[in-house]
């Protein structure tokens, strides 16, 4: 096996759907995302301060930009495309597939003891594998594998996401005030509300969301390091406490999503990291009785 996959945990990558419904994904076939994400070539990484001038300052770890090839030659990304994934989404024009690396060397042991959390990049892994599970489609695609950053270093462990790029879709703190509401009402507002309380994200900033652009409006939700832990009310935010505060009922297409997979969660649970697996007998912690307790009151808290 690839020295780079994901073996820490001492499993081979799982296809976490097995045995639920195949659902078309905007981000394009996730599947094959993901063997591209696990064992392409590392063709160069800068610095995302580097390649986003305003994503300066906005981050407490390290971020980097990884250009992933095939072979020392650009990927044919028409083959890994899907009908509702723009071939933009997926490659720069020369053909490279780019991926948010967060290596577990630049996180910030600070922000590690504010959530009494040993290491941030395995829930970002683990928030796609439950977002994939249920079927929301509002996290990308993201694994953990192993990068050189310099030619001269070994590689290190950390999580490697799918970049999605401006001309998709913009941080949801660029978008105006007036384009806000018409993003709160999308069907990925509870999506992503539905997947903060199901993993007890910290840190739902408006920065930690992306605004799809275009005809069709919707929310990517990504940056996930600070959850799977204790939170407290005030660290409640974004499309959670705004349907807190509202006590909008949930659509029933998100609680029919819940429904498919609430008899599969025997099977996606231990495919989490021990860290998270590890928290699922804390009082108010464990995933399913989250979903019972949506799928009782048609709302979450």
């Amino acid at each position: 096996m690839d020295k780079n996959r994901e073996t820490i945990f001492g499993t081979e990558p799982t296809r976490d759907t097995e045995g639920l419904t195949p659902r078309e994904s905007r981000f394009g076939d996730l599947e094959r995302i993901e063997t591209i994400l696990n064992t392409a070539d590392i063709a160069t990484v800068i610095s995302i301060d580097d390649y986003i001038l305003d994503a300066i300052g906005t981050h407490s770890n390290e971020v980097d930009i990884a250009f992933l090839q095939e072979k020392g030659k650009p990927l044919d990304v028409h083959a890994f495309s899907s009908n509702t994934a723009p071939l933009s989404l997926l490659k720069t024009k020369e053909g490279y597939l780019r991926a948010i690396f967060k290596p577990e060397s630049g996180e910030s042991a600070r922000r590690k003891a504010e959530f009494n959390i040993t290491r941030f990049y395995p829930r970002e892994r683990d928030a796609y594998r439950l977002d994939k599970a249920l079927g929301l489609d509002v996290v990308p695609p993201t694994v953990i594998r192993k990068v050189r950053l310099k030619d001269n270093q070994d590689a290190v462990l950390g999580s490697l996401q799918l970049f999605i790029p401006r001309e998709y879709a913009l941080p949801f703190n660029k978008i105006s005030r007036e384009d806000r509401e018409k993003y709160t009402r999308t069907i990925d507002w509870q999506k992503i509300a539905v997947l903060d309380y199901l993993i007890n994200n910290a840190d739902r900033k408006d920065a930690n969301m992306l605004a799809v652009t275009g005809s069709t409006p919707g929310v990517i939700a990504i940056d996930h390091g600070c959850s799977f832990c204790h939170i407290s009310n005030r660290d409640i935010m974004g499309p959670r406490l705004d349907l807190r505060l509202q006590k909008t009922p949930l659509d029933q297409e998100v609680l029919g999503l819940l429904r498919n997979a609430q008899n599969n969660m025997h099977r996606i649970l231990p495919r989490m990291s021990q860290d998270i697996l590890a928290r699922q007998s804390i009082p108010g912690e464990s995933i399913i009785e989250k979903i019972e307790h949506i799928l009782t009151s048609g709302m979450i808290v």
